[in-house]
């Protein structure tokens, strides 16, 4: 059974995720999450300890779970069940009808 993830230990495993090669150096990272930093070293430590995140010196890694786990939340978040309304158009476009997309739904 996995464990509830607050929004602190949410938020630096997304930023993780978000980084190239999924690495960031400790103060990069704190300074994205922004939290003082002995709570931040706090968080560290849990994910670090459920094999989330590995530290290496001064730079924080997501591991293979940890990435995983975020690609697993994300495609549950992410899936499109309809079109929305905005942006459907009533009719068909000819071949010949011109077409501006309207800057408002862009």
């Amino acid at each position: 059974m996995m464990k509830k993830f607050s929004k602190i230990e949410h938020r630096v495993l997304i930023e993780l995720f978000k980084a190239s090669n999924y690495r960031l150096q400790a103060f990069t990272l704190s300074q994205r999450v922004m939290l003082p930093f002995s709570k931040f070293l706090d968080t560290i430590s849990v994910l670090s300890e459920m094999s989330l995140l590995k530290t290496n010196g001064a730079t924080i890694e997501l591991t293979h779970s940890g990435f995983y786990l975020i690609l697993s939340q994300k495609q549950h978040k992410t899936a499109i069940k309809e079109i929305p309304k905005d942006f459907l158009r009533e009719g068909r476009i000819s071949l010949n009808e011109l077409y501006a997309p309207r800057r408002s739904l862009m």
